[in-house]
């Protein structure tokens, strides 16, 4: 893996991203041997990107909506948005789109697929992103997309399942636990090359500050790391790469809880390829980086 760019883009918006550089054969999971891969085919006329790196991205575009009210969403800025400011979020986004030239990027705080699915075909064509994942919340229009110029494979969403809060009693003494803001995990197979697959998982875990809000990522670290840990009991089989907005810091409760480098969590384990980039690293705010809250 080769560190290539950590940004802050326009309007707020935060982002992260870095290449990912194929191994020359493929040891992990090769496709003879996965049989989730072995029952999908190309879609007529596909063709694998060229060269031997796949460049991931996280790009968090903050309340990003569309020009309609959905009438299941009830909030201001999805009811009535600015039509200019829209039109001018919308070509600034497709313009990031085209600096960044990411084959796979990780979504944040947007409507929906469709938005997305829209922009892309209607602006720039030419990117080559002809897969789409998500997971849209019914009623909410801060949600996850996944966008990609690599077949994948099928989708697993959190969206309904509920988390601990660990160490957090309600007012009647009862442990807590939530299922809000799970819908903003989501994972995915990126089938990068002929037999050689990157598991993703796209997340935006929750937001702020204080002791609950770093319980609360740690219950969603602990679903994902049981997912990964289901999916993946030999560690030596997993190829998994998490990108998104984690509003986690290093070194807190909630980043570890992410990394799982002792394993309390599953046999999965990640690492922060940004570790050593100090200030390079930071994401938020995008004016003037402060923290790193954006990850890969």
């Amino acid at each position: 893996m080769r560190f290539a760019l950590c940004l802050a883009l326009g309007l707020g918006l935060t982002g992260c991203s870095f290449s990912y550089v194929l191994p020359d054969d493929d040891p992990v999971r090769p496709s003879t041997v996965d049989p989730v891969r072995a029952a999908t085919a190309l879609l007529p006329g596909y063709a694998y990107p060229a060269g031997d790196t796949v460049r991931v991205a996280t790009y968090n575009l903050e309340h990003f909506v569309d020009a309609f009210d959905s009438p299941y969403i009830r909030n201001r800025r999805e009811d009535a948005p600015d039509a200019d400011a829209l039109r001018q979020r919308h070509a600034l986004f497709v313009d990031a789109l085209r600096e960044l030239d990411a084959d796979v990027v990780s979504l944040q705080e947007v409507e929906g697929e469709g938005l997305i699915r829209a922009l892309v075909d209607s602006l720039a064509p030419e990117m080559g992103y002809r897969f789409v994942a998500s997971a849209d919340d019914a009623d909410w229009y801060m949600n996850v997309v996944g966008l990609s110029r690599l077949p994948l494979g099928p989708l697993t969403t959190f969206a309904d399942a509920a988390t601990p809060i660990p160490g957090f009693t309600d007012d009647e003494g009862r442990s807590e636990a939530t299922d809000l803001a799970n819908h903003r995990q989501l994972a995915d197979d990126e089938y990068a090359r002929p037999g050689y697959t990157i598991t993703l998982v796209a997340a935006h875990l929750k937001a702020g500050r204080g002791d609950r809000d770093e319980a609360w990522r740690t219950g969603q670290a602990g679903l994902m790391h049981a997912w990964l840990g289901q999916r993946f009991p030999q560690p030596s089989e997993a190829n998994v790469l998490l990108a998104g907005d984690l509003n986690a810091i290093p070194g807190s409760p909630s980043f570890a809880a992410l990394l799982n480098a002792n394993g309390a969590m599953g046999p999965v384990r990640l690492t922060d390829p940004l570790a050593d980039r100090g200030s390079d690293a930071w994401t938020h705010p995008s004016d003037a980086p402060t923290r790193p809250l954006d990850h890969v």
